[in-house]
């Protein structure tokens, strides 16, 4: 069990203040995720956050497995004799999503203030099972207005001698070569990457495809390349 003077809580803010220590006023609410959208994670993420306000003490569940919460963050017990609404931020961690399915799930905020008072709230988390790749960029699958699949495909001229990666990690990483389209570079560190792809000539007239894999934290992503055939003039 965490116990916190809330002033040293780190990103804690003061919204309200009453100077009546026999106030009975409460409140507990989710500020990120909103309560009208979830957060979007992608499947190598290890962490996001939840930032909440609260007059009280309060307890932290994640609904599954894969959503992760510190022990020393999962009760949080409060001295707030005047009766203060702080905002806090806390970090929540995640097991990467290697299901090939889009997964959610919710962390229960549950707060306790007098005997006549407890309340809960929910924050969302949406787990994609791909990578964040900005290039090429996502062709999405919907059912029912909702994503439930993703395409990443770029397409090259037959002449096309070159071409880029972009895309994102949380983890190291490592690319598959193809049987065309040669990134030069295979691997590399967290963050933003922008990888060339060395392109050999088509030759032929008939369209040809090839797969290049991202991999993060055991989350494979498949990456087409399809090249034109040559044209006649």
């Amino acid at each position: 069990m965490k116990k916190f003077l809330l002033l040293a809580v780190a990103s804690a803010t003061i919204l309200f203040t009453s100077c009546n220590k026999e106030s009975t006023y409460h409140t507990l609410g989710i500020v990120y995720p909103t309560q009208f959208s979830s957060a979007v994670i992608y499947a190598d993420q290890k962490v996001d956050s939840i930032t909440f306000q609260t007059t009280d003490e309060v307890r932290l569940d994640p609904t599954n497995n894969w959503i992760l919460i510190d022990d020393s963050l999962r009760h949080i017990q409060v001295e707030n004799y005047y009766r203060l609404v702080y905002v806090l931020t806390l970090p929540v961690r995640f097991a990467a999503n290697t299901t090939g399915e889009i997964r959610q799930g919710e962390v229960k905020v549950s707060s306790t203030g007098d005997n006549d008072w407890d309340q809960s709230a929910y924050a969302s988390y949406t787990q994609l099972p791909w990578h964040k790749i900005q290039r090429p960029a996502p062709a999405y699958a919907y059912e029912d207005y909702q994503i439930k699949g993703c395409k990443f495909e770029l397409t090259d001229s037959a002449s096309q001698a070159c071409d880029t990666l972009r895309f994102t990690t949380y983890d190291d990483w490592t690319l598959t070569d193809a049987e065309f389209a040669h990134p030069t570079k295979l691997s590399g560190k967290p963050g933003y990457q922008i990888v060339l792809l060395s392109v050999d000539p088509n030759t032929t007239a008939e369209e040809r495809t090839s797969t290049i894999t991202l991999e993060s934290r055991g989350v494979k992503t498949n990456i087409f390349v399809k090249q034109e055939g040559t044209k006649d003039n």
